[in-house]
């Protein structure tokens, strides 16, 4: 069995929502797949540190494709981020992508608490960089 979500209920999940969900994903069925999710934290962290310092794009509603194969036997092979959807990404006038940011280290908060077993705690303020 799988499930089905679409965009306009992914649109409406409170960030503790979107850790249940996460972790739904991350599961094949047998278990959390951790060893898939760190291989996703170690590509978010690369792309992270990559918008840490790129300031010629700006990426608006632009959005990560996060996919991995099912069978245990694979291990975290076959398991990948990436970017998409960039009709509506422009110049950025030598800044940091600051939103950009914020939304990569939400989603690996997010996952690190997964990964871990501990419940996602939302920052009383967002963070920036790091």
């Amino acid at each position: 069995d799988y499930q089905v979500m679409d965009k306009e209920r992914g649109r409406c999940l409170t960030k503790h929502e979107m850790q249940d969900c996460l972790g739904d994903f991350f599961d094949n069925g047998c278990g959390l797949r951790t060893e898939v999710l760190h291989r996703i934290i170690e590509r978010l962290q690369r792309l992270r540190d990559l918008f840490q310092t790129q300031t010629y794009w700006h990426f608006i509603t632009s959005s990560l494709l996060l996919v991995y194969d099912g069978d245990a036997k694979q291990g975290d092979r076959g398991s990948d981020v990436c970017m998409v959807d960039f009709a509506h990404t422009e110049p950025n006038a030598d800044r940091v992508d600051s939103e950009y940011l914020q939304g990569l280290n939400n989603l690996l908060d997010i996952l690190t608490c997964t990964a871990e077993g501990r419940k996602y705690e939302a920052p009383t303020t967002p963070r920036q960089g790091t």
